[in-house]
């Protein structure tokens, strides 16, 4: 079997291969854990180790399909059956083309899981170990995915023992790689396995455990967004025991619609920055409200992702209050609001040349943070400077 290349084939970040051939390996299926609209997620056993393979359907990998509003491209009305984009809906198919290699999830979740170990900052999500691809044509590929099924098949009684047996367990394996044709390969990416928070922890002490994260997963989203990444749709479930796990739609610098790509406004990204940042404030205040609706007592941490207009409108007028304000840019957001600050950080101005020009754990291209203009960065910088005066510094 040819060696395979890492993905996707296109300028930027790359996620190599965890395997050539998986027939290679002792592959047993152990569960089935999760479920989306692009992918399924199985708990399985490689070689005796415990793993997550995230496998992504045929949108992910091969097509790119996408409602994803005006500042895309011409907006789908919702009771339309969905269908890859196509120069009709008002993108140009070179743009189309560039899609499917940084936006599509499966081909996203590689540039993001490259970038983290470009910059030598694979801390900041799951562990990852590599891509696979099943060629669902080989018997042998396909022989855990029947094993597991067998597991199990006697639960679907006669549909599963009778004349149409061998039919129903086709479909069955078809629907957990997501495949409607065993001619186009299935793409997974193995993640580290992480079983979660204790299941005897009560659920106060669940809340406890969760807001104790809050704080570094605040830190880690900030370091996301200097490496040169969005998320886009940045809610708790991705998390897992405090370990974001989960970017299907996660952007990654030079994209087709970066700043250099001269398709969509210079400040895209730091918009959709600022959007994951409002995302993690409203997780923190729905677990915030979650909490008193249980009569849970949380302590939650006094941190602030990002300011509503309402708490800037109790604020000392300043500068950069004022407007008039930029967008809000988000794939699931249909109703505009104005973003009435900055993210400290800004993806698109990241230097992914540098980087992989000089591959290392320094900060080489990564985005420095923004300096305060008025307020009380600066002022606090004075207090520093006025309080070292006239101390007697270095022993002399």
């Amino acid at each position: 079997m040819p060696k395979l290349e890492p993905l996707p084939p296109c300028p930027g970040p790359k996620l190599e291969a965890f395997t050539d051939d998986i027939t290679k390996h002792d592959f047993k299926i152990i569960d089935e854990v999760g479920a989306g609209c692009h992918s399924n997620v199985l708990k399985v056993e490689l070689d005796g180790k415990l793993y997550a393979i995230k496998l992504f359907n045929h949108i992910g990998t091969q097509a790119f399909y996408y409602n994803p509003g005006g500042f895309f491209c011409k907006q789908r009305p919702y009771n339309e059956e969905w269908e890859p984009l196509k120069p009709s809906d008002g993108v140009p198919q070179n743009v189309i083309d560039s899609l499917l290699l940084d936006s599509t999830s499966f081909y996203s979740e590689c540039r993001v899981f490259g970038r983290l170990k470009e910059v030598g900052r694979e801390d900041l999500a799951i562990k990852v170990y590599g891509y696979i691809r099943l060629d669902m044509q080989d018997k042998k590929v396909r022989q855990p995915f029947v094993d597991y099924y067998n597991t199990f098949k006697s639960d679907f009684g006669d549909a599963a023992s009778g004349e149409n047996a061998e039919e129903f367990e086709e479909f069955y394996v078809r629907n957990m790689v997501h495949g409607w044709d065993y001619d186009e390969p299935a793409f997974g990416i193995i993640k580290e396995w992480i079983p979660g928070p204790p299941k005897v922890l009560s659920e106060k002490a669940l809340g406890q455990r969760f807001a104790n994260q809050l704080p570094q997963l605040l830190r880690n989203l900030r370091n996301i967004h200097k490496s040169g990444i969005i998320i886009q749709d940045l809610k708790n479930c991705q998390y897992i025991d405090g370990h974001l796990a989960d970017f299907s739609h996660a952007w990654t610098i030079p994209h087709t619609y970066g700043p250099e790509g001269g398709v969509r406004p210079r400040w895209m990204f730091e918009s959709m920055a600022a959007w994951d940042l409002k995302c993690f404030q409203d997780m923190m205040d729905e677990e915030r409200g979650r909490n008193e609706d249980l009569g849970l007592d949380v302590k939650m941490p006094n941190v602030t992702a990002w300011r509503n207009s309402e708490v800037l409108g109790r604020l000392r007028p300043r500068a950069q209050t004022y407007g008039p304000f930029l967008p809000f840019l988000a794939y699931d957001l249909y109703e505009t609001e104005l973003r009435t600050h900055d993210p400290p950080f800004d993806p698109g101005l990241f230097d992914w040349r540098a980087v992989q020009k000089k591959p290392s754990k320094e900060s080489a291209g990564r985005v420095t943070k923004r300096k305060a203009t008025t307020g009380r960065g600066k002022k606090r910088k004075a207090k520093r400077s006025k309080k070292m005066e006239g101390k007697d510094v270095g022993g002399e």
